[in-house]
């Protein structure tokens, strides 16, 4: 935390606190420290654009979970990824979400679902 204060442009302090708070289960700090990492990386990054994924899911802020999605599959993130993740309740919503339309069908969810709600 002591570095951290130093505002260090550097992306993995950063990355490690919001894996932390991330399994903690506090999930407004990861997102925030996943943030911080996403904007002092000096490249793209699978870990940090999947992990902000889905602190972006768990706060309900889906504009960037979504945008952090795509970047992740980009990055070379797989169907057997998603899938293994949306089996977390956490993740059930996803399938209702008008953000992940296009994943749609990698998650098991069609649109006559969505309008049935």
């Amino acid at each position: 935390m002591q570095y951290i204060a130093t505002a260090p442009r550097d992306s993995i302090p950063f990355f490690i606190l919001g894996e932390s708070e991330m399994t903690k289960k506090n999930y407004a700090a990861a997102h925030a420290y996943l943030r911080e990492a996403k904007n002092n990386s000096r490249g793209s990054s699978v870990n940090i654009d999947w992990m902000l994924f889905q602190a972006g899911c768990l706060t309900g802020d889906y504009t960037t979970a979504r945008a952090m999605l795509d970047s992740s599959f980009s990055l070379g993130k797989t169907v057997g990824d998603l899938k293994a993740l949306v089996v977390d309740r956490r993740f059930s919503d996803m399938g209702r979400r008008s953000e992940f339309k296009k994943f749609f069908p990698i998650i098991g969810t069609t649109t006559a679902r969505l309008d049935a709600r």
